[in-house]
């Protein structure tokens, strides 16, 4: 599911062909000459592969956003 960030305009979202949809993305939004700033590519986190299977956060995690 994808997750954004108004704050920092930030868009991401989870793929597996990270290479194809990297491609995909960057070819659409050229033709529809949507401007970016940045893209890229992201390994998960051990945070974010337990939140995935968890649903929950670690405790790290917490501290983070508690901070």
């Amino acid at each position: 599911m994808p997750e954004v960030d108004h704050d920092v305009l930030r868009l991401s979202a989870p793929v597996s062909q990270r290479v194809a949809a990297l491609t995909e993305v960057v070819r659409s939004l050229g033709e529809e000459r949507i401007a970016v700033a940045d893209i890229g590519l992201r390994r998960p986190t051990l945070d974010d592969v337990f939140l995935r299977l968890t649903g929950r956060a670690t405790d790290d995690a917490r501290e983070e956003v508690a901070a």
